[in-house]
């Protein structure tokens, strides 16, 4: 597999090359944005990892670049050191697929490439592995349980297969809630997931947030761990935000509320996430 790689810290750039060289990619290391776009404008590539900050070109430049004035939809994943919001909202503007924050582990990266492997469709050898004997393969959206295969419905293939943005709404540093569960379970299947609570800054070092508004990135789906007179209260936001899916867990919802989602044109999944996951 091609991956094109953009990084001009010398450390790093050496860093990562030879990382992904053992993982048995074919890597074209660029150290300025300009032989980067000639790259890409020239070869075909499976993947692209940029830098924003390089010389020349930034990362974002590149990337805007080949999506509208070559119409290069190669699946990319920026790599910021910025902590800001402005670079990353500017790169999903500009077709990026997934980001990663400096400084990162070389087991995220790898996590991250696999995730684009799978949504891309791209060498679909392997299974995501959720938990022990317990694996999700989004090409075939199947759950593989030690001997059983489970299908999934049509509705919760699409979701789990085209979105990875969650937040989870009610969350609690509690392993035996859901919500907890929920959380790690969908970071366990690559997904980039926030939480949302009133009442904690952070969970196992992970920032908490207080609204949907409050969220630096973007969120494809919500799902709901809270009564449903809470619920009700998030439907204004998911609308302005122009969130599209709700995925309410048994017991957070009735037919009111559903009925209010569906009339502001937000589809809603009624079905356990754990269960659909762990089969």
């Amino acid at each position: 597999m091609k991956v094109l790689l953009l990084e001009d810290d010398v450390a790093l750039s050496d860093l990562l090359n030879e990382h992904l060289v053992d993982k048995g990619f074919e890597v074209t290391l660029c150290t300025n944005g300009q032989v980067a776009l000639e790259s890409l404008i020239e070869q075909k590539f499976d993947i692209a990892l940029l830098d924003i900050n390089t010389p020349q070109i930034s990362g974002i430049d590149v990337l805007k670049t080949i999506r509208k004035e070559y119409k290069n939809n190669t699946p990319t994943i920026i790599l910021t050191a910025y902590q800001d919001t402005k670079h990353l909202k500017e790169s999903f503007e500009n077709g990026v697929d997934d980001y990663i924050k400096k400084p990162f582990d070389l087991e995220e990266l790898d996590q991250r490439i696999l995730k684009l492997c799978r949504q891309f469709l791209i060498n679909q050898d392997n299974k995501i592995e959720i938990d022990k004997n317990l694996f999700f393969e989004p090409e075939s959206c199947q759950i593989f349980k030690d001997d059983v295969t489970i299908n999934l419905a049509l509705k919760e293939r699409d979701i789990l297969k085209i979105y990875n943005n969650y937040c989870i709404i009610g969350m609690s540093p509690d392993p035996e809630k859901y919500s907890y569960q929920i959380y790690q379970c969908l970071k366990n299947a690559g997904k980039h997931v926030y939480g949302i609570s009133p009442k904690y800054d952070t969970i196992d070092n992970d920032k908490m947030y207080t609204s949907l508004m409050d969220i630096e990135y973007p969120v494809d789906v919500v799902v709901f761990v809270v009564n449903k007179t809470i619920g009700m209260t998030y439907i204004r936001e998911m609308r302005e935000l122009g969130i599209k899916y709700a995925w309410m867990q048994p017991g957070t919802y009735d037919e009111d509320l559903l009925h209010a989602f569906h009339d502001q044109g937000i589809e809603t999944i009624e079905n356990c996430v754990l269960q659909v996951m762990n089969g």
